[in-house]
């Protein structure tokens, strides 16, 4: 009698760990799946307009050009570079040596016509670009003509 007293605790609880066992062991319904809705499909991405990117100086285009573009922007233009940034979501940002803003743009056609602040007087001003292509290589040109000169200034990417 005292061995089925003790054994008889040990049973019990056997019996309850199996039953609790059985409880976790049902297999979760396998998911259903489905096609997406057409309007949950994401568009491919479209390529960015041929002028969107970072453009430098067209050394070769620039080349006999005059006036010389160090001649207009002086050693500034060796020490600080060049460049030109034009963004998908209308900024625009240029520097020859010194000179040099930001701003927005707006295009039409291949023209492209930017606002900007200038970074040395603060000034507000229009300048227009043309996207180009020659030989199937892109180009932007900026229609420089201020009060003392007019030239074109060559861009690549």
């Amino acid at each position: 009698m005292k061995q089925i007293k003790r054994i008889l605790p040990l049973a019990i609880i056997a019996a309850l760990l199996l039953a609790l066992a059985g409880c976790g062991a049902e297999k979760a319904p396998e998911a259903v799946t489905s096609e997406p809705a057409a309007s949950e499909i994401a568009a491919p991405a479209a390529e960015p307009a041929p002028y969107v990117g970072t453009w430098q100086l067209a050394i070769e285009k620039n080349d006999g050009i005059e006036p010389d573009l160090f001649f207009l922007f002086g050693s500034s233009l060796h020490a600080q570079g060049a460049g030109l940034t034009i963004t998908e979501d209308g900024a625009i940002e240029y520097f020859l040596g010194l000179t040099g803003g930001t701003g927005t743009y707006t295009v039409e056609g291949d023209t492209i016509t930017a606002e900007v602040t200038s970074y040395i007087e603060s000034a507000e001003e229009t300048l227009t670009f043309r996207y180009v292509e020659e030989d199937g290589v892109p180009y932007i040109v900026y229609d420089m003509d201020d009060d003392n000169y007019a030239r074109e200034i060559w861009w690549e990417k």
